[in-house]
Order: structure tokens, then C-alpha cells, then sequence
């Protein structure tokens, strides 16, 4: 979904409804400092790649993963609060911060 070059799709932007893997997703991109992030919300938690690092501190259910030059930072929450997951070409380290800027935590 990550667009290189060329602004996301305009339906992207405002927010589409998926189901990818029995999962109902709402996946949106935002564009933060010339960097596309591909944001994706769900009621119920994502599954946590098995090379993902668990992260401490206040949501022991946050994590983060590459894939290639990819970097994701989910993190899964329960009793009714929506999980996001997002996915970036940027470094791992800067995941949580852009995820804070974008409000999602």
C-alpha cells in the first residue's frame, strides 16, 4: 500500500475498510514530515510476528518488526480499546514517536 514517490490514494487517506485474513481492519495513510505511514486499526489484537522485539514499559503489549526496509510497531490492546499497527519506511527507533505524533498513543 506504501505508494513511493506519489501521495497516497485519496480513498487511502480517508480511511478504508479491509478484511485481510478473517481480520476487519480500517487502514489509513498519513503523510508525517515527507514520510508515508500506513496506519491499520482493529477491535481485535494482530498477530505478533515471531521476529518482532516486545517492548516494555506502560503497554506490555506493544512490539516492533522490520521487514526490508519496513518497520512496524503494533501495539494490541483488549477490553474494547482498538489495536493499531503501523508500518513505515523509516528506522525502528523512530516507530513509537511517529505513532505519538499521529495520535494513535
Amino acid at each position: 500500500m506504501i505508494t513511493p514517490g506519489s501521495p497516497p490514494t485519496t480513498a487511502l487517506r480517508a480511511g478504508e475498510r479491509l478484511v485481510i485474513g478473517g481480520q476487519h481492519l480500517v487502514v489509513r495513510a498519513y503523510q508525517l514530515e515527507g514520510t508515508e505511514e500506513i496506519v491499520a486499526t482493529s477491535a481485535r489484537p494482530f498477530p505478533v510476528p515471531t521476529t518482532s522485539h516486545l517492548l516494555s514499559g506502560p503497554s506490555p503489549r506493544a512490539w516492533m518488526a522490520t521487514k526490508g526496509h519496513l518497520s512496524m510497531y503494533g501495539v494490541n490492546r483488549r477490553g474494547g480499546s482498538e489495536s493499531m499497527f503501523v508500518v513505515a519506511a523509516v528506522p525502528m527507533a523512530e516507530m513509537p514517536q511517529m505513532a505519538a505524533r499521529l495520535g494513535l498513543i
